[in-house]
């Protein structure tokens, strides 16, 4: 309750019934300088664009300056009772309501300590023991206004989270609800073109030439390919990041159903991209991580720049990771933007009118992260960029106890 809060919170700081006298009797001289300092202060305000932002409207100011000349002087009452909890708390939850962080609400506290002890001290008695105690009386009531007020922003501000990640739960609810309505509607017709093809190769095939023949046959092993592909990604929506998804698999053979989708991408540019016939296994959810070579890929030949584009793929061992390379002699990325290309909807300028969400790279660094990986890169403007990847290595190549 509101008295059990007063009551532990002014036990605590030690404040008495002498710290309240002391302090009702500096109203008189703060009343004397209470205008010049609240003066001051939305100067002071004004000053910092995060706090002007709010000071737009002279109507709201004039009312801000006769709420917070009252608020300051009210520190002075020293009354301690419930209502003034829930005042303190009230201004907490605006804050966090309206944006403003603790920073400016500490900062206008320190405005208040500067001016106003500035002023005490300059009093006749100012070096009198008395008024020495109150004013150290009064950074008590300060300090517990700070502590009330601080105590509703964060409570607000987690109530705002915990909203936050209810819808978030929503919208994932809703998201593999989709996924599965999406992936039966695209395996149909997947499943009705892999079957016309075969009806065809079945019903004519004696009388089609032998290219021909082969160009219906890669059509059909695509299809299911792709058929597959939507199987083990709408898995991966239910459950990405489960340990008992993740088995040893192939980095070549994920990288062979990517090469397929990427080459489709390049078109008639010229792009060469070289991978090695060897590639360790990793332990890790194959869906996902051929996602992850399929966007670093997909960025490399989206951004080549080169009349010969070279992308290359390799990987070593690093301890218990195997560490993958993927290299291009692209534009490269300026160093000051490197620390930007993972964060969602993140394009350098220099792209900006290409397509694309912004969303590649966040995805890889979200799958890698939750496959207990790493993900960075190396890049100098003009040489190019090296993206790494660190993944589990094959629980069969890890060493035993």
């Amino acid at each position: 309750t509101p008295a059990a809060v007063l009551a532990q919170r002014t036990a605590f700081l030690g404040i008495t019934e002498e710290d309240c006298r002391r302090v009702r009797r500096l109203r008189s001289a703060f009343r004397a300088f209470a205008d010049e300092f609240v003066d001051r202060f939305y100067a002071h305000l004004s000053s910092f664009p995060p706090t002007a932002a709010f000071l737009s409207d002279p109507d709201l100011v004039r009312r801000l300056r006769i709420t917070q000349k009252g608020y300051f002087e009210s520190l002075l009452d020293a009354e301690l009772r419930p209502e003034y909890v829930e005042a303190r708390r009230r201004i907490g939850r605006v804050h966090a309501e309206v944006g403003l962080e603790p920073q400016w609400f500490l900062g206008a506290f320190n405005q208040y300590i500067q001016h106003c002890f500035h002023h005490f001290a300059a009093q006749p008695d100012a070096r009198s023991e008395e008024n020495l105690a109150g004013m150290l009386s009064l950074l008590k009531f300060i300090l517990l206004d700070i502590g009330l007020a601080l105590d509703a922003y964060f409570a607000e501000s987690t109530n705002q989270l915990r909203r936050a990640l209810e819808l978030y739960a929503q919208s994932n609810t809703e998201l593999r609800e989709f996924a599965h309505l999406t992936s039966h509607d695209l395996k149909t017709p997947l499943a009705t073109v892999s079957a016309l093809c075969e009806e065809f190769l079945d019903e004519f095939g004696p009388s089609v030439p032998e290219e021909g023949r082969g160009l219906i046959e890669a059509a059909r092993a695509r299809v299911m390919r792709m058929k597959d592909m939507i199987d083990e990604l709408l898995v991966a929506s239910e459950a990405a990041a489960q340990a008992s998804q993740r088995v040893n698999v192939s980095a070549r053979v994920l990288l062979d159903d990517v090469l397929d989708r990427v080459r489709l991408e390049i078109g008639d540019r010229t792009i060469r991209i070289e991978v090695p016939n060897q590639l360790p296994e990793v332990y890790a959810h194959p869906g996902r991580v051929r996602e992850v070579f399929y966007h670093l890929l997909s960025n490399a030949v989206k951004f080549m720049d080169k009349e010969h584009g070279l992308i290359r793929v390799s990987a070593e061992r690093a301890g218990s990771e195997q560490v993958f390379c993927v290299e291009d002699n692209g534009p490269g990325i300026p160093l000051p933007e490197q620390s930007k290309v993972f964060a969602p909807f993140q394009r350098l300028p220099q792209h900006r009118h290409l397509t694309g969400s912004g969303l590649g790279l966040y995805f890889v660094r979200k799958i890698v992260d939750e496959q207990g990986g790493r993900v960075w890169v190396e890049s100098q403007p003009g040489a190019g960029c090296r993206f790494l990847v660190a993944l589990p290595a094959s629980t069969s190549e890890r060493p035993t106890a």
